[in-house]
């Protein structure tokens, strides 16, 4: 099928292969009361429209694609042709991974932009354009270093292909190699950082086992205790003790469950509340004024 969006001028083979693609997921990116058409393909990947952007933006599509034809070298891993519904029925459009978008617009001239509004959102466009992106498709921040790795490896691997005089298909070859290799040796090392990781996890597992929790018995019998305690003070005149004998427990034990209390601090726990328990069964009903100073003693 072919894209009635790319210029007469462009081969949109050379620049995207054949391959079309269905999106994911198809909705809309507003800015300032234009509308960006946006897909996110099976693999997650964020793209926009071109079509849309010089839309949006008052850029013709000639001088748009005219610029992606000349960045071909530049911007062709990046782009995708993709269907979307539009007010006309499902149509393929040439659309670019948000990733490289930003920097693809950076070249555009403000000045070639008639419509003095259409220029003004295009220049507030391109100051917030990372973020309004990487906010709508979630885009990382390794997914931009990832960019821009493969971006300043290109840019030297073309200074090594000018240095050494090779023009036309020899420099391309070369600076594609040149890329493959750099993604290569990245994923390399990424590997020996994982691997090394992995290792340091496992040692660390190793040396330092979990520590033992509470067994449900355990856990059982703490929550009988504090119900004993708590009907103790009830009795005396204390509303809802409850929460303040758990959160007594707890800053004892440093957790915020009882089921994560650690083995070592139930005798501990125990001991506390049975003296608690003692206190109380010989203790007539509280006073207010006694009821505020039992209450702080057990702020521990």
């Amino acid at each position: 099928m072919t894209d009635e969006n790319i210029d007469k001028n462009v081969n949109d083979e050379d620049v995207l292969g054949t391959t079309v693609y269905e999106p994911a997921v198809q909705d809309e990116i507003p800015f300032r009361g234009r509308q960006l058409v946006a897909a996110k393909l099976a693999d997650g990947q964020g793209y926009v429209s071109l079509n849309s952007v010089a839309a949006a933006f008052g850029i013709t599509r000639q001088a748009l694609f005219a610029r992606l034809n000349r960045k071909n070298d530049w911007f062709s891993p990046y782009m995708a042709r993709i269907r979307l519904q539009t007010a006309g029925g499902p149509q393929v459009m040439v659309c670019m991974n948000a990733v490289a978008l930003p920097l693809f617009l950076a070249g555009t001239s403000l000045e070639s932009v008639k419509d003095p509004e259409a220029r003004s959102v295009l220049a507030a466009f391109l100051s917030e354009a990372r973020d309004i992106l990487a906010e709508h498709f979630g885009i990382t921040e390794r997914g931009e270093m990832d960019f821009m790795r493969v971006t300043m490896a290109r840019l030297v691997a073309e200074r090594q292909a000018e240095d050494q005089g090779l023009e036309g298909r020899a420099k391309q070859s070369y600076v594609d190699e040149q890329i493959a290799q750099m993604r290569r040796e990245h994923e390399e090392k990424i590997e020996q950082i994982r691997k090394a990781y992995s290792d340091l996890r496992s040692q660390i597992r190793v040396a330092t086992p979990s520590p033992e929790r509470l067994t449900p018995e355990q856990v059982g019998q703490v929550s009988n205790t504090v119900r004993a305690l708590g009907y103790l003070l009830q009795e005396r005149g204390v509303n809802n003790p409850y929460p303040r004998v758990y959160g007594s427990i707890w800053r004892m034990a440093g957790v915020g469950t009882t089921e994560r209390i650690l083995q070592a601090k139930f005798e501990e726990i125990m001991a506390w509340m049975e003296k608690q328990i003692q206190i109380l069964s010989s203790a007539p009903r509280l006073t207010p004024e006694e009821e505020d100073n039992l209450l702080g003693s057990m702020d521990l």
